[in-house]
C-alpha cells in the first residue's frame, strides 16, 4: 500500500553562488573533454551519462477542495550545474476530476547524477466554490521551487512519484501554491505487478494491482514489444523482445531492474517472446523475429542463444504449451484424450508461432529435455494471423486473424495424432481487425481484442445449432485508441488491454462489463503480462 511521507515540501532554497560557478566549470570541461572523444567511444559515454526520468502525480481520492490550474512546465535541479528542462508540453491539473487517479506529467532522458529539487510553473489557477469558480492569482515568477532529492543513473530509469493535496493548495484565499508531496511505495508481490512494455519510450511500466498506479518504470532496449515471465532456478524472470536493436533484456522482478541484456544473433526485428519454462530439466525461451522470418531460442540460465528455427514470412506473436501440471486439469478432455496429451508432454511441447505475412501457424516440436527444436510443421489459417493463445483447460489455440471475420481454432489433441488437415477450424462471424485473443478458464468464452473499433468483444465458445447463422458475440466493451494486446489476471476477474493511441492501459471488469481503470503509461505501450 502506498504510503507518504510526513512533511510536506518546504520552500526551496538554492545553492551559494561560488558552488553554482564550481558545478559550470566542471561541466563545460566535461564537455570539452566530451568534444575530444569522437567515434563510437563518445556514443558510447553519451549513452552512458544519461538515464529517463518518469514523473506522475496522482491525487488522494479524499480531496475536498475543486481547485485547477495548468502546469505549463517542469524543470529539475542538478546538485551542480543549472535548472535542466523536464517537460515542456502543458497539462492541466483538476481536483474534480482528478480524485483518486494518476498522470503521467513528464517522461524526459536528463544526465545522470543527483538532483535536488523541482520547479513547477503554474498558469491559469481557478477554485470552484458553491457552484461559482474565482480566478486564483500566480506565486512570484509563476513558478514554485520544491526541494526533491533523486538521483539520475545512466541507462536506468527513475520514477518520480508525487502526489498534490488540492485541499492545501491555496494560500490567503486567492493565491495558488500547489502543495506536492512525495510517495514513497513499498515494493509489492511479483503477483500484484503488471508489465507494460512501452514501444516509443524504451522501458517496461510496474503497475500495482492494488491500486492501479504505476510504481516504477524500467528502461530496456530500444522498441520493445513482446514480454512473457518464467521461473527458472527457483527464480522468476522477464523477458522483453526489443525489437530496434535485436536484443532481450532480462529483468529482476524483485528489484524490478534489468540484470542482462541478451544480443540476438540470429534474429532482426525480434517482435514477441514466449517461455518454457521446467524446473527440472532447465528450459527455453522462444523469440520471434519479424525481420528474419525466424525464432531465436535462449537458454534462461546461461543467457545464450542456442538456436534458431526458420518459420513462415512475419512472425509476429508466440505462444507455449502450458505446464504439465494445467494439462492434468484440463476438464474439457475426455479421458483418452487427456491421457494422449499428459503422455506427449512427458517427452516434447510445441511452440506456436503466428505468420502475419504466410497466413499460417507454424507449430515447433521441442524436446523437454533440452528446449530444442525436434520438427516443424506449419498449418493454414484465415488471413493475417496477429496473436494468439492457448486455453489449456480445452486444448485449443485459438489464433486472431486481423484480415478474417473467422477466428481460427487448433485442436492440439488432432495435431498430436498426425491429423494436421482435421486441426484447423473456425469460429466465424466474430469481426475483421483481430488483434489479439484470451481464452476464459472459467467459462465456454473467448475474448477478442479487435483494433477497429476499438473494442473487447465476448465470444461464446460453446457449440451452437445456429452457429454458421448468428453471430457468436455476446457483448462488446469499448476501449481506448490503437488497442495492440491483452491479458486477464491469474483470478480471472479482469482483462488489462494496451491501448497505443493514448498511452494507456485499460482495465475491464469482467463482470460488469465496462473498463473501471484507465492507467497512463510510456509512449506506444505495446504488449502486457501478468505474473501469477
Amino acid at each position: 500500500m502506498p504510503t507518504r511521507q510526513p512533511q510536506r515540501f518546504a520552500p526551496y532554497r538554492p545553492l551559494p553562488r561560488l558552488l553554482l560557478s564550481i558545478g559550470l566549470i566542471v561541466l563545460l570541461l566535461a564537455l570539452v573533454a566530451g568534444c575530444a572523444t569522437g567515434g563510437p567511444e563518445r556514443a558510447a559515454t553519451e549513452e552512458r551519462g544519461f538515464g529517463q526520468v518518469v514523473l506522475y502525480v496522482s491525487v488522494p481520492a479524499a480531496s475536498e477542495a475543486e481547485v485547477a490550474f495548468q502546469v505549463t512546465a517542469v524543470d529539475a535541479k542538478p546538485a551542480e550545474g543549472e535548472w535542466r528542462r523536464l517537460t515542456a508540453e502543458p497539462f492541466r491539473l483538476d481536483s474534480e476530476h482528478m480524485r483518486g487517479q494518476q498522470v503521467l506529467l513528464a517522461e524526459r532522458t536528463l544526465p545522470a547524477g543527483q538532483y535536488q529539487a523541482l520547479r513547477v510553473y503554474l498558469a491559469e489557477g481557478s477554485l470552484k466554490r458553491k457552484g461559482k469558480v474565482a480566478t486564483l492569482a500566480n506565486p512570484e515568477g509563476g513558478f514554485v521551487d520544491y526541494p526533491y532529492s533523486f538521483r539520475v543513473r545512466p541507462g536506468q530509469a527513475t520514477t518520480l512519484l508525487i502526489s498534490w493535496y488540492p485541499d492545501d493548495s491555496v494560500a490567503e484565499g486567492y493565491l495558488l501554491r500547489p502543495a506536492f508531496s512525495a510517495l514513497s511505495r513499498g515494493g509489492a508481490a511479483e503477483s500484484l505487478q503488471v508489465y507494460v512494455t512501452n514501444e516509443d519510450s524504451n522501458s517496461v511500466s510496474v503497475i500495482d494491482r492494488q491500486n492501479g498506479d504505476v510504481v516504477k518504470t524500467i528502461q530496456v532496449g530500444q522498441a520493445p514489444r513482446g514480454i512473457a515471465f518464467g521461473r527458472f532456478e527457483a527464480r522468476t524472470k522477464l523477458f522483453v523482445a526489443n525489437s530496434g536493436d535485436n536484443s532481450l533484456s532480462v529483468i529482476d522482478p524483485v528489484a524490478n531492474e534489468v540484470e542482462q541484456v541478451i544480443p540476438l544473433r540470429f534474429g532482426e526485428k525480434p517482435e514477441d517472446v514466449a517461455v518454457f519454462a521446467n524446473d527440472v530439466r532447465g528450459g527455453a525461451v522462444f523469440v520471434a523475429n519479424y525481420g528474419s522470418q525466424n525464432v531465436s531460442v535462449v537458454d534462461p540460465i546461461s543467457f545464450r542463444e542456442t538456436d534458431r528455427v526458420q518459420v513462415g514470412r512475419g512472425p509476429c506473436a508466440l505462444a507455449v504449451d502450458p505446464p504439465l501440471d494445467s494439462v492434468a486439469a484440463a476438464r474439457g478432455l475426455s479421458f483418452a484424450d487427456l491421457n494422449l496429451w499428459q503422455a506427449y508432454r512427458q517427452t516434447f511441447f510445441n511452440v506456436y508461432v503466428a505468420n502475419r505475412l504466410s497466413n499460417s501457424v507454424t507449430v515447433i516440436v521441442c524436446r523437454v529435455s533440452d528446449g530444442l527444436a525436434e520438427r516443424t510443421s506449419e498449418l493454414k489459417v484465415e488471413f493475417s494471423p496477429t496473436g494468439l493463445a492457448v486455453d489449456p483447460a480445452r486444448g485449443k489455440v485459438y489464433v486472431a486473424n486481423a484480415g478474417s471475420n473467422n477466428l481460427s481454432v487448433i485442436d492440439i489433441i488432432q495435431f498430436i495424432r498426425g491429423r494436421t488437415t482435421d486441426a484447423v477450424s473456425t469460429i466465424s462471424n466474430i469481426g475483421v481487425n483481430a488483434v489479439a485473443v484470451a481464452p476464459d478458464p472459467f467459462f465456454e468464452r473467448l475474448y477478442v481484442l479487435r483494433s477497429q473499433p476499438p473494442e473487447v468483444d465476448f465470444i461464446q465458445t460453446a457449440p451452437t445449432m445456429l452457429r454458421a447463422q448468428t453471430t457468436p458475440v455476446l457483448g462488446v466493451v469499448k476501449v481506448g485508441l490503437g488497442p495492440n494486446r491483452l491479458a486477464m489476471d491469474p483470478e480471472g476477474r479482469k482483462l488489462y488491454v494496451t491501448c497505443q493511441g493514448d498511452d494507456s492501459v485499460q482495465v475491464i471488469d469482467k463482470t460488469s462489463r465496462r473498463v473501471e481503470t484507465v492507467i497512463k503509461v510510456g509512449r506506444r505501450p505495446y504488449a502486457v503480462t501478468i505474473i501469477p
